[in-house]
């Protein structure tokens, strides 16, 4: 069972002025080790989101020459079901940034398609949010 690390996470998000940030000793993207606190935190929380996984979208480029077209532009960083089996998407974005044009207009799809579609800015952000929307569970991080 994959094991959460919040450890400082309201803080680190709530002053973060870089969007850069170092953890386990690597630069990451601050927006990226939020991703990865809401998967943690989502892991912990089976009873809630059976099942969620990072959502890469745009092109990838292969070692042998091509082109991988991922997910669509616009597509939420995560995506998932609720244990009730509506569709989840969830935007992660740093504190004072919206999604993007293509990114409301997919989370815009998702609510049309009866799906719960999110942005979020913390992790406790997103356990209040799943905890209100389904009714289950507590939405304390710990």
């Amino acid at each position: 069972m994959a094991k959460a690390d919040h450890t400082g996470q309201g803080l680190l998000f709530a002053g973060a002025r870089s969007r850069r940030v170092k953890r386990n000793g690597r630069r990451q993207n601050a927006e990226t080790v939020l991703m990865r606190a809401c998967l943690d935190w989502l892991a912990l929380h089976p009873g809630i989101v059976p099942m969620a996984w990072r959502n890469n979208s745009g092109l990838a480029l292969l070692r042998k020459g091509g082109v991988l077209k991922l997910a669509p532009i616009g597509s939420p960083d995560i995506v998932g079901f609720l244990a009730d089996g509506r569709f989840l998407g969830v935007e992660c974005k740093l504190p004072g940034e919206e999604p993007t044009e293509e990114q409301a207009e997919f989370l815009g799809l998702i609510q049309r398609s009866g799906g719960v579609a999110l942005v979020v800015h913390t992790v406790d952000e997103l356990a209040a949010d799943l905890v209100r929307i389904t009714g289950k569970g507590d939405s304390r991080v710990r």
